[in-house]
C-alpha cells in the first residue's frame, strides 16, 4: 500500500511511514491457549503427557524409539514427541548424535490496558510490532536476545 493508503486502513500510523506490505492471510493466536488446545486434542487421542520429567538417554532400537529413561524411570513408547523447545536439540542428540538448529531467544512485550480501537491490523517492522486484540488490549513487542540455556536437558 501506498503512504496515502496506509493511512486510510492505519490512521495512527506514523506520517513518516511512506508505505507498507498489506499481508491478507497473516494471522495470529493466543499461544496459551493454542498449546492447551493441543494438549487437550492429545488427551482425547490416548497421549500420555509427562510434565517436568527430566529425560536422560533414549532407548532406539531398528531406527525407532523404543523407550526413553527418566528421572521418573524408563517409559516404553511407540511415538516420541520432541516437545523440549529450546532444548530439543539434546534430545535430538540423544536419539541421532545430530543436533537440531534450536537456540533459545527471549523476547519482551508489553500489554497495555483496555482501549478503543486505535488498529486494525498487526503492524510490524524489523524492530518491533504492535498490535490491538479483540478486546482492546494493545500488545508490543520489541526484543530478541539470545539466551543461554541454563537448565539442563530435559
Amino acid at each position: 500500500m501506498d503512504q496515502q493508503e496506509l493511512h486510510k486502513k492505519e490512521p495512527y500510523a506514523s506520517h513518516e511511514a511512506i508505505g507498507s506490505l498489506l499481508l491478507i492471510n497473516d494471522h495470529q493466536v493466543n499461544p496459551f491457549l493454542l498449546v492447551e488446545a493441543f494438549r487437550e486434542a492429545a488427551r482425547q487421542n490416548g497421549v500420555d503427557l509427562y510434565w517436568n520429567t527430566h529425560i536422560h538417554s533414549v532407548t532406539v532400537q531398528n531406527h525407532r524409539v523404543v523407550a526413553v529413561d527418566t528421572d521418573k524411570g524408563q517409559i516404553s513408547c511407540h511415538t516420541l514427541i520432541n516437545a523440549a523447545g529450546a532444548w530439543a536439540s539434546e534430545i535430538m542428540a540423544m536419539i541421532t548424535n545430530k543436533r537440531l538448529p534450536v537456540k533459545p531467544i527471549k523476547g519482551q512485550c508489553v500489554l497495555s490496558e483496555k482501549l478503543p480501537r486505535i488498529l486494525n491490523s498487526c503492524i510490524s517492522t524489523n524492530d518491533c510490532f504492535i498490535t490491538q486484540k479483540d478486546n482492546g488490549e494493545v500488545l508490543i513487542g520489541s526484543t530478541t536476545e539470545e539466551k543461554d540455556l541454563t537448565h539442563p536437558a530435559p
